[in-house]
């Protein structure tokens, strides 16, 4: 199976319907607050995970990850990732704003199933957590979501101005 961008662009923008729910609430594993659930696409072709993590003495320290579980590869590919600011290592600046990575059609080329750095771009589109989760699910095309995360309704209609 060949995978271009624009079938990587169109797994991550697809509409998802929710078929296994989050949890009520985030579940506390060390350091963290974790949840996770499972998507289809609206026709029911293809199959998503995504991860939610916060960290609990860092709460701009998070990461809400888009899997595509590929069967025809037999593979799941981190598809898209939406970062807070998280720092740690600084060769990568973007590390140290909100920021966002997706894979590229090189990277599974290359048989490389998540983002790397060449992947990554600082975005102004979130600084929170619940703006970053508002704008993953919108971006991500999960058409239920603000049943399971009423805080994404409150979102403001102008933040983008």
């Amino acid at each position: 199976m060949c995978i271009t961008d624009d079938i990587i662009n169109r797994m991550i923008t697809c509409n998802k319907i929710i078929i296994q729910n989050p949890k009520r609430h985030m579940e506390e594993h060390g350091v963290n607050l974790r949840n996770d659930m499972e998507l289809s696409s609206s026709d029911g072709q293809e199959h998503f995970s995504v991860f939610i993590r916060q960290n609990t003495q860092l709460p701009d320290n998070f990461s809400l990850g888009l899997i595509w579980k590929n069967a025809e590869l037999n593979k799941n590919i981190i598809l898209y990732r939406c970062n807070g600011p998280h720092g740690g290592n600084i060769k990568i600046k973007e590390h140290f704003k909100p920021h966002i990575h997706k894979i590229t059609a090189k990277n599974i080329e290359n048989e490389i199933y998540k983002p790397t750095i060449e992947g990554i771009e600082i975005t102004a589109k979130y600084n929170t957590f619940d703006e970053a989760l508002s704008f993953f699910c919108l971006n991500c095309g999960i058409q239920d979501a603000c049943n399971f995360f009423p805080q994404i309704r409150s979102q403001s209609l102008f933040s983008d101005i």
